[in-house]
C-alpha cells in the first residue's frame, strides 16, 4: 500500500491557540495530493455527486445536486477550515479532482471520505486515509491526535472495506452521529483507530 511522504503543512496555531487561525495545508502520498477544494472544483464536485450511490449512503448528497450545492459545499469547507472544527481536503490524482476527504474534529475526530465512480478500484482511498492517519498521528504534529473514528450508513460496504484496510477495528452499529435531511440519525456502522494500532486488517467487520 503506498504511503504518504512528508506533509506540506502551515499551521497558524497550536493546540493552546485560537483555533480560528487555522490555514488549509497539502497532505502528499505517493500518487495523490490532498488540499482543500476551491471555488475552482465546484464543477467537479456537481459532476461526482450525480452518482446515485454517493446520494445513497451520503445524507448530505441530495438529488438533485445542483451547482449551487457543490458551492455551498466548498464554501463549508472553508469555513470548516477557519474555525479548525474540520478539516477537508480535495483529493487530487494527476492534477484532477477524483474525490473528497475530511476530518471531523467536532465528531470524535471522525474521518469521512467520498470517491468519483470512474476514480474507484484503483486503491485511492486507502491511500488518502493512510495519509490523513500519518499526519494526523505524527508525534511532530501539534494538532496530533490518540484516536480517529469512522461511520458510514450499515450497508456501505465500499466505505466499510476502506476502513478495514486501513486498520480499523470494527466498533459495531448504532445511530450515526450527524442527522440526515430530516433530522433523524440513521443506522450506522462505527469503527475506530488508535495512533498505536497496527495498520493491518482486523478480524469482525461486516462481509455483506
Amino acid at each position: 500500500m503506498p504511503r504518504s511522504r512528508a506533509s506540506t503543512t502551515a499551521w497558524a496555531s497550536s493546540p493552546a491557540a485560537d483555533a480560528s487561525l487555522m490555514h488549509p495545508f497539502e497532505l502528499r502520498t505517493e500518487r495523490l495530493v490532498l488540499s482543500a477544494p476551491t471555488p475552482d472544483d465546484v464543477e467537479a464536485i456537481h459532476e461526482h455527486c450525480q452518482d446515485p450511490v454517493l446520494s445513497k449512503y451520503i445524507p448530505a448528497i441530495t438529488q438533485p445536486y445542483t451547482l449551487e450545492k457543490a458551492r455551498e459545499f466548498v464554501a463549508f469547507t472553508e469555513r470548516g477550515w477557519a474555525s479548525g472544527e474540520e478539516l477537508t481536503w480535495g483529493i487530487r490524482a494527476d492534477g484532477e479532482f477524483v474525490g473528497v476527504i475530511s476530518l471531523r474534529r467536532v465528531t470524535a475526530d471522525d474521518i469521512g471520505f467520498w470517491l468519483g465512480a470512474k476514480h474507484r478500484g484503483q486503491g485511492f482511498m486507502p491511500e488518502a486515509v493512510h495519509g490523513v492517519l500519518d499526519w494526523a498521528f505524527d508525534p511532530a504534529n501539534p494538532l496530533r491526535v490518540e484516536s480517529v473514528g469512522w461511520e458510514c450508513l450499515t450497508g456501505n460496504m465500499a466505505s466499510a472495506s476502506v476502513a478495514r484496510k486501513c486498520g480499523f477495528t470494527f466498533e459495531g452499529e448504532g445511530a450515526g452521529r450527524r442527522p440526515d435531511a430530516g433530522g433523524e440519525h440513521p443506522l450506522s456502522w462505527r469503527g475506530r483507530i488508535d495512533a498505536g494500532d497496527a495498520r493491518r486488517v482486523k478480524a469482525g467487520w461486516p462481509t455483506a
